[in-house]
């Protein structure tokens, strides 16, 4: 079998490539290890940005989005008694999120691929990939026609994809000394915002999936072993650092040590990178799948427009990612620095970067400052600017004011 390309993975990354490389008429086979029940209902992120929708939308493929999809346009940082509100559409021309469960929108995608004549093997493994040349490839699969030449493969297939073993650079990565407990949780009231509490015993957040869910965050410390703790003991920890949380049912609950990773280039050859198999980053601003959606639209108009440029926008398609994947590392990074406690050292360095961390809290609440840059950088708005130079004071009135 020839196919122009090979999608490996039906996540967001690769069902929305092979969506726009169908409607373009690009011969195109996304291959699933998973099977369709097990993707479409497997409960993940679920913060889209403007650039997420706008690109949904002009493919036709927002429709679920934009009708069940809660419109957030603020969030809440805590900090002891301080609150911050920061209604960062306000300061961005009126650009929020659409917090819409990720399973949801795969569905949405495989359903619209599917129902366009698109080919999507389930329970399907790629096995090697054999580089002909730099514009051919064979793809060795599992199941189904057992290899499948392509002038394009395009991995979608997460952090450990087959196509790091053909990639010739050491990925850029970097180690945080932070552990979290990650809970999916029925919950009688969830906050109407996302909310993030810093606080000396370690971060805690809480964001809201869908009126009667929310997934939960809570930091740990490395000699602690939160498999073990009861859901009464994990409550009683978000208890201690979100009082007026109301406990509910635990559907889900695993543990994630943060850490940043990017391939560059994010291609060699045939071989193209996207989504998580490009860029792994913690989920601190839902910067993940919005990135992912971002890399398909940019191949996808890249592999359209070969037929005509000779495959010079292919060959820039890392070069092209790069501002944007540099940019959403760059401000995870500030918002994971900001949140998490260092549990690591000392009690009474400890507080002394807890109070650090709660002045820098406090500048979000200047407009004219920090709050704006938060503003276009949480919202991936195309105008976010650079990190602002710290001014040398800001208001504790005013700070209160503007929470």
């Amino acid at each position: 079998m020839h196919r122009s390309v090979v999608i490996i993975g039906a996540g967001p990354a690769g069902l929305v490539l092979g969506n726009a490389l169908r409607q373009a008429g690009v011969s195109c086979l996304i291959v699933e290890r998973h099977s369709r029940s097990h993707i479409e209902q497997q409960v993940r992120a679920g913060i889209t940005d403007h650039c997420s929708r706008l690109i949904l939308e002009r493919l036709g493929l927002a429709a679920g989005l934009l009708a069940h999809g809660q419109i957030q346009e603020t969030c809440e940082f805590r900090a002891g008694s301080e609150r911050v509100i920061v209604a960062y559409a306000q300061l961005n021309g009126g650009i929020g999120h659409r917090v819409y469960s990720q399973h949801l929108l795969v569905r949405d995608l495989v359903e619209a691929f599917l129902a366009g004549g698109g080919e999507l093997l389930f329970e399907t493994t790629a096995e090697t990939i054999t580089v002909d040349g730099e514009t051919s490839a064979t793809v060795t699969l599992s199941a189904g026609p057992r290899r499948v030449s392509c002038d394009v493969v395009a991995c979608a297939d997460g952090s450990h994809s087959i196509g790091h073993k053909h990639m010739p650079t050491t990925p850029e990565q970097r180690r945080y000394p932070y552990r979290w407990l990650t809970l999916l949780a029925d919950v009688p009231t969830p906050s109407p915002r996302l909310v993030y509490v810093l606080h000396p015993d370690g971060f805690a957040g809480e964001m809201p999936r869908n009126p009667v869910q929310s997934r939960f965050y809570l930091q740990y410390g490395t000699g602690e072993d939160p498999h073990a703790w009861t859901d009464e003991q994990i409550w009683q920890r978000l208890r201690d650092r979100m009082p007026d949380i109301a406990p509910g049912r635990v559907r889900q609950r695993s543990t994630l040590a943060m850490s940043t990773r990017t391939h560059l280039p994010m291609q060699h050859g045939p071989i193209h990178l996207l989504g998580d198999a490009a860029h792994a980053l913690p989920p601190t601003g839902g910067k993940g799948m919005n990135l992912a959606i971002a890399d398909a639209d940019t191949l996808a108009s890249a592999i359209i427009a070969s037929s005509h440029d000779g495959g010079k926008r292919l060959a820039a398609y890392s070069d092209d990612r790069l501002t944007d994947v540099r940019r959403a590392v760059g401000f995870s990074d500030w918002l994971l620095r900001l949140v998490n406690t260092p549990l690591h050292m000392s009690e009474k360095d400890i507080m002394a970067d807890y109070r650090t961390r709660q002045a820098k809290l406090m500048e979000l609440s200047d407009p004219a400052g920090l709050a704006t840059w938060f503003a276009h950088a949480y919202a991936r708005t195309s105008e976010q600017t650079t990190l602002p130079v710290r001014r040398s004071t800001v208001s504790h009135r005013s700070a209160r004011a503007g929470g």
